[in-house]
């Protein structure tokens, strides 16, 4: 509902929540594994050393330090939805006192229709012997070390997904689908895999083939013969070999190899077994509670979820909610417990072995944790006293619904004597589940807070850490920042436009009334409803500005559309059949024919004359020139190679900053845009072909000191999101490497380069004819680049806003230009802020800028409507005096995107109660509860 008209002194907003957007539940979360230590035992020594080493820098720091964030490492968050997306969640943390860091979404892989579902997931090391010997003290892989594999309910294939375009890299058939269990050995060279046949199937994993393949003989060919289904695996701590091959051990490290022993399945038949992976051989069988007969008569117990620990004690979980601990070697039952009121379906374990975290259809997690162990004598045979003892420690309701999956970082290692990640933060539990949140929690369990220790909290400014009382923090399900967004906007034409999995969505907004009378609501229509024919998700969709033209695209293809509008108010769609063969015949240098024109982000330029396709499978930016009549003809007018100008970039790492900085220190030595990349200057030209030349000579002189962390994955650049000036002359261009080009459109070249920040900007805007805006979700800061003078210009914003102070990462940037000043809008998941821009700069600025700091008041009132706000947004009255004059609201909640239409604000939310085709939950919360 808007506000009263413009005239009162407020801005009309509207608040829409009729966009149907359903996102799909989470069933599977995965962090990246740790990899085992080398099985030489001299070099596991040398490296042993060093980590200890680097963790002696930061034991006892009491505060975040640069040299704290560069002793810590967090790895990306991978979350598998039910309808196939896969999300990619990359950590970004900050130095700076008072803040703190989260995981942001960077990407979004989209669903591929030949494998519509995905159950299972799994990650690997792509070469852990090469991550060894690159970095000893490095332990955390990137996104760019991994291989994903996932598998569906309705497939039997194992299937392997790019992590940087998700399309399929290969796929490998299971006989007996549907796969029910994947696990992936510790050693990061075999995967387990159980389907509904009674049958343990085997795969290898080499680092020196791509492809899946039957196990080598050295450990097993042929499946383990089993009676009964499999529905969870966990493999045993593996045990260093020495080979003999007629040298010394000492010398030869080649000759130590890490081998696998054995795995626990949890099977349906209320039982777990214990299997010798080398002969295929049962070692032991453990039995669960049963079903009594007046419960439900020839019902078995289904063991979900099962792990082992390093001193081989195995942990399960089952459908009667019961959580069990076994002795590995004797398997006799230590310890039950009966945690749940329903199943237990997922288990976790804890980053140091001492915590075990358990979840199901009752919205809760359980905390499990051990006591009283005598770590000295946990090796010694027949003594109780020094295994200990578990306790249930804590019982959360952190979900609304169903939880499907769990996930811990740091993930647990069964590596011997693993040296502790990260021991100045917290560990973070990730679970989710229909409810189709990410929900974080900082999970130290009591051992980890001994004598007053307090640990750092890496996800909030809350400093309790105790997974009984600490914070959760819930992510957003609907697609925001970084070229993912769903929605998109016309103004001309008042539409607002939902990217749907297979379709798109539009509706129009109608004009308000001069006499608006607030007790109902501006009307909408539904104007438009497409489904179309696919080989993957969409990717990208976007209006033009005029609202005469439609692009979406999937991984393959991006189809244009002109959309005639009907005097009854209707859109009628005309797909511009040629365009595709247009963009491959003129961008033949490309090989788009083999690889397709699929878009990872699309943008129209205001003027609605030009297309802008950021490419999904190249490192090229193509310009569409189109025309002002359907049936004229179109072309391509520049394409841009990201790959030509790749050497042209200087990365600045977050652990070399200082923590006293000033603002432009922390974005780059180079704050006025006259940087070096290579020894070489990338100021920029007007002149593309000399910037790209410089690029190549830079690369050739000083290629090995170019930082390893901004390599790219697979060797692809993409276009991860792009933005336009209002006068159309500007193309700003953000790649996968975290650098941003700025290209002209007048004369279609390259015209600077900005410093390549630590982190990359969640959201970009042109704010005038030369300002480009950059949102960085550190702190939720806003930095301005002048185009023309290629410089940073650090007086365009207010370097302290109420936005800063926000829990929720900005994900995106809008000018409102409307009245006599213009500002900018930012916004995330639950709250929006207003942002003055300052033309003006030098001294004067700053005697002016502190004189009105004590009675500013907000400059856009986008929280003032009909029924009433709190401008400050949870802020206090000393933050209103920081020498800002911004405006944050947190009234709303799940934010999918904000528009400006002329003087009125469009705000679209997506809470979770508008969510339909829920199935009825478990629980429902009652009174008091």
């Amino acid at each position: 509902m808007p506000s009263a008209s413009a005239s009162s002194g407020t801005t009309p907003v509207h608040r829409i929540r009729f966009i149907d957007y359903d996102p799909s539940p989470i069933t599977a979360l995965v962090f990246p594994p740790l990899p085992f230590p080398s099985a030489d035992p001299g070099v596991a020594h040398a490296q042993q050393q060093a980590i200890n080493k680097k963790l002696r820098t930061t034991t006892g720091t009491p505060e975040l330090t640069p040299e704290l964030v560069a002793a810590s490492e967090f790895g990306c968050l991978i979350c598998a939805r039910q309808n196939g997306q896969i999300d990619i969640w990359e950590y970004v943390g900050s130095s700076k006192v008072g803040y703190s860091g989260n995981w942001v979404l960077s990407r979004v892989l989209p669903t591929v229709l030949s494998h519509p579902t995905v159950s299972l997931a799994s990650v690997v090391v792509k070469d852990p012997e090469y991550f060894q010997s690159a970095d000893i003290t490095r332990r955390v892989p990137r996104l760019e070390e991994l291989r994903l594999f996932t598998a569906g309910s309705d497939s039997g294939d194992i299937v392997e997904r790019c992590l940087l375009t998700g399309r399929i890299l290969q796929t490998y058939a299971i006989p007996g689908a549907p796969v029910w269990a994947m696990s992936t050995a510790p050693t990061q060279d075999r995967l387990a895999v159980a389907t509904s046949s009674p049958h343990i199937h085997f795969l290898s994993i080499s680092p020196y083939s791509i492809y899946l393949e039957p196990s080598s003989p050295v450990t097993r060919t042929e499946a383990i013969q089993g009676r009964t289904r499999t529905l969870s695996i966990a493999w045993g701590p593996p045990t260093r070999v020495h080979l003999q091959s007629g040298g010394p051990a000492e010398t030869d490290g080649k000759m130590w190899v890490w081998r696998n022993h054995y795995l626990v399945t949890g099977n349906s038949d209320s039982s777990l077994r214990k299997w010798n992976v080398l002969n295929g051989r049962m070692i032991g069988r453990m039995a669960v509670n049963k079903l009594r007969r007046d419960q439900g008569k020839n019902r078995g117990n289904i063991v979900w979820g099962v792990g082992v620990l390093a001193d081989h004690t195995i942990v399960s979980s089952d459908s009667l909610g019961s959580v069990t601990f076994w002795d590995g070697k004797s398997q006799a039952q230590l310890q039950t417990f009966q945690a749940h009121v329903a199943d237990a379906l997922c288990l976790t374990i804890g980053p140091n072995g001492k915590s075990v975290y358990t979840a199901g259809p009752d919205q809760k997690v359980a905390q499990f944790t051990l006591v009283g162990a005598n770590l000295g004598k946990q090796e010694e045979k027949n003594d109780k006293q020094s295994r200990g003892k578990w306790i249930q420690t804590s019982f959360k309701r952190l979900h609304v619904h169903d939880v499907r999956s769990l996930a811990m970082f740091p993930p647990y290692s069964l590596a011997p004597k693993a040296a502790p990640l990260n021991t100045a933060f917290a560990p973070i539990l990730a679970s989710g589940g229909l409810d189709m949140q990410v929900t974080l929690t900082p999970a130290s369990s009591p051992d980890m807070l001994v004598d007053g220790e307090t640990l750092l909290n890496p996800i909030s400014r809350n400093h309790v850490t105790k997974f009984g009382d600490a914070l959760q923090h819930r992510m957003g399900f609907t697609p925001s920042g970084h070229g993912t967004d769903v929605l998109g906007m016309s103004e001309g034409r008042r539409l607002i436009m939902v990217r749907r999995y297979r379709g798109i969505g539009i509706w129009r907004l109608r004009e308000l009334e001069k006499e608006y009378d607030e007790s109902k609501p501006t009307g909408w229509d539904k104007v438009l409803e497409m489904n179309l024919q696919l080989r993957t998700s969409l990717t990208a969709a976007t209006l033009s500005k005029d609202g005469n033209w439609l692009a979406v695209s999937d991984l393959y293809e991006t189809k244009l559309f002109k959309l005639r509008h009907r005097a009854d108010g209707e859109i009628s769609p005309k797909r511009a059949k040629d365009f595709n063969e247009m963009i491959m015949e003129e961008c033949a240098n490309l090989d788009l024919s083999q690889k397709g024109t699929g878009s990872a982000t699309l943008a129209f330029t205001p003027d609605s004359n030009r297309l802008i396709l950021g490419l999904a499978l190249e490192s090229a930016v193509v310009v569409v020139e189109l025309p002002n009549e359907f049936d004229a003809s179109m072309g391509v007018s520049k394409t841009f190679s990201l790959a030509q100008i790749e050497g042209a970039r200087v990365t600045r790492q977050l652990p070399k900053r200082q923590a006293e900085q000033s603002q432009d220190e922390l974005n780059g030595k180079a704050s006025n845009g006259h940087a070096k990349a290579n020894g070489m200057d990338v100021d920029g030209d007007e002149n593309a072909s000399s910037v790209e030349q410089d690029a190549s000579d830079g690369d050739e002189e000083e290629s090995d000191e170019e930082d390893e962390s901004s390599e790219p994955s697979n060797g692809l650049l993409r276009p991860e999101s792009l933005a336009v000036s209002e006068d159309g002359q500007w193309l700003a261009v953000v790649d996968t490497n975290r650098k941003i080009a700025v290209y002209n459109l007048d004369v279609l070249k390259l015209h600077c380069l900005l410093p390549t920040f630590a982190h990359a900007p969640t959201s970009m805007c042109f704010v005038d004819h030369r300002h480009l805006a950059l949102a960085f979700p550190v702190d939720n800061s806003v930095q301005a680049f002048d185009v023309d003078s290629r410089k940073l210009n650090p007086d365009f914003f207010p370097k302290r806003t109420k936005m800063s102070r926000q829990g929720d990462p900005v994900v995106g940037l809008r000018l409102y230009s409307a009245g006599t000043t213009p500002k900018l809008v930012g916004w995330g998941l639950n709250w929006i802020a207003s942002i003055p821009l300052n033309t003006k700069t030098g001294k004067k600025l700053r005697k002016k800028r502190a004189k009105r700091s004590s009675d500013a008041e907000p400059v856009l009132d986008i929280d003032k409507e009909a029924d009433g706000g709190d401008t400050s947004g949870g802020e206090t009255g000393d933050e209103r005096g920081e020498g800002t004059t911004s405006a944050v609201t947190g009234k709303y909640r799940q934010l999918a995107g904000v528009g400006i239409f002329g003087d009125e604000l469009v705000v679209v939310e997506r809470p979770f109660t508008d969510l339909r085709n829920l199935p009825q939950a478990f629980v429902v919360a009652k009174y008091a509860t």
